[in-house]
């Protein structure tokens, strides 16, 4: 009996043991880049202080008062803000229409949205910087809002499509049955219910948009560069600034947790599942 009671035990301890190693795994870079923002250039290459230094403000002050970095990251906010939202008002009424009208040819639509996917930015980077050039939109966040669409608009309808032919039917069937129209029962019956896959993809183009880099860098000038471009400018021919680049890293970090944070509980709630039982 005790060699029964111990085999639990010992699982469990084992599994803790690999969760924390897990755990620590990942959390170490946060760690790293955090502390190595608050560092001066001899603290950040010396062993002992790995785990215990004076923090210091010097990195962060260093790009706002040396750099435009201010300018930068409202780049980022502007081209990021204005892109997902395009891509969500379009693509989600898109998306419903694919999933529940009768529209012919939807399934080659749908195809081709997904072969604008697989289509890697590289292939479509002299394309794009030519009709860029061709419409006098050169250097500017236009640019970049226009060319992101390319591939955050397809995602958007192919993931939300999938995400409206999972819901029930029958819940937009009584709506219809009592006298709502097929608009009114998409904006206060399929948004509602489909509020996790709306806030799951948002997150993911606000991913795609904000940590692009190579479009970015081929259509900015230096008054527009987005976060991405902005880090390569701290390599120089003499020296490298890691202390700035670790503090620009934690403040790219930053909103992508915050914006994380707010919205999990819609990530993980059942509305569909509740929608349904009720």
């Amino acid at each position: 009996m005790k060699v029964q009671r111990k085999k639990p035990l010992i699982k469990m301890l084992v599994a803790n043991i690999l969760s924390l190693i897990i755990v620590l795994v990942f959390v170490f870079p946060i760690y790293y880049l955090v502390a190595s923002s608050l560092k001066t250039v001899r603290q950040m290459w010396h062993t002992p202080y790995l785990w215990f230094f004076q923090p210091t403000l010097e990195n962060f002050t260093s790009l706002f008062t040396t750099r435009s970095f201010g300018q930068y990251y409202m780049n980022s906010f502007i081209v990021v803000t204005a892109n997902v939202a395009i891509s969500l008002l379009i693509g989600i009424p898109a998306a419903y229409g694919l999933a529940r009208c009768n529209i012919r040819g939807k399934e080659k639509i749908s195809f081709w949205m997904l072969s604008q996917l697989m289509l890697p930015p590289v292939a479509g980077l002299v394309p794009f910087y030519l009709l860029i050039r061709y419409m006098g939109l050169l250097h500017t966040r236009l640019a970049l809002i226009i060319v992101y669409l390319s591939f955050n608009l397809p995602f958007v309808t192919w993931l939300m499509k999938g995400f409206f032919e999972s819901l029930p039917k029958a819940l937009e069937e009584a709506a219809l049955v009592d006298g709502c129209n097929r608009w009114r029962s998409f904006i206060h019956i399929a948004i509602p219910l489909s509020l996790p896959g709306i806030f799951s993809t948002t997150l993911i183009c606000i991913l795609l948009t904000w940590n692009e880099f190579l479009l970015a860098l081929a259509l900015t000038g230096s008054k527009t560069y987005t976060l991405p471009v902005v880090i390569t400018t701290f390599w120089t021919d003499r020296v490298i600034l890691w202390g700035q680049i670790c503090a620009a890293g934690v403040l790219i970090v930053i909103p992508i947790i915050i914006f994380g944070l707010l919205i999990q509980k819609y990530l993980v709630a059942g509305l569909t599942m509740g929608a349904v039982k009720g």
